[in-house]
């Protein structure tokens, strides 16, 4: 089976011309993510009198709801640091951001920045954003909303989840 045309854009997009569509991939026309378009019947005359070799014509058909950001869409990766140490990171698609977090562990201190990634939720990120020594028990790492805080009872740490 022949691989799929694929429209490529070039030249300057800023231009109100049209540009070179493979048949098919009309819904490139837009530059609206949210925007759903489709084909319509394009004038091919006028086109050709000014000096387009193709033409697609496209016209909205309604919108794609927009999709709010849960900050859980997370990729879970092994890496390799500078001494070649294999090391976990973490992605979130919706944040932006990625972090290697350390293993939790329960009476240990933690500076502010620190990130934890507990084994108990694996692939959720924690940021120490007080500093202070872990509980001698790991706090109930109930998943909260991405942002929200979780202070360790006993311990002096309070944890954000970042990721």
């Amino acid at each position: 089976m022949a691989a799929p045309k694929t429209t490529v854009i070039s030249g300057d997009t800023t231009q109100a011309i049209p540009q070179t569509t493979s048949a098919g991939d009309a819904p490139a026309d837009t530059y609206d993510p949210l925007e759903r378009v489709s084909s319509v019947n394009a004038d091919k005359a006028a086109a050709a009198a000014a000096d387009y070799l193709t033409v697609n014509a496209v016209e909205p058909v309604g919108s794609i709801p927009a999709t709010p950001l849960t900050g859980n869409r997370t990729e879970v990766t092994t890496g390799r640091d500078q001494t070649g140490t294999a090391v976990t990171m973490v992605h979130n698609y919706d944040t932006g951001i990625t972090v290697a977090p350390k293993a939790y562990a329960a009476s240990t201190a933690y500076a502010k920045g620190d990130y934890v990634m507990p084994a108990a939720v694996p692939g959720k990120v924690f940021e120490c954003t007080t500093a202070g020594t872990s509980h001698t028990a790991a706090p109930s790492w109930a998943t909260p909303a991405v942002g929200a805080t979780l202070a360790e009872g006993a311990g002096t740490c309070v944890w954000t989840r970042r990721v």
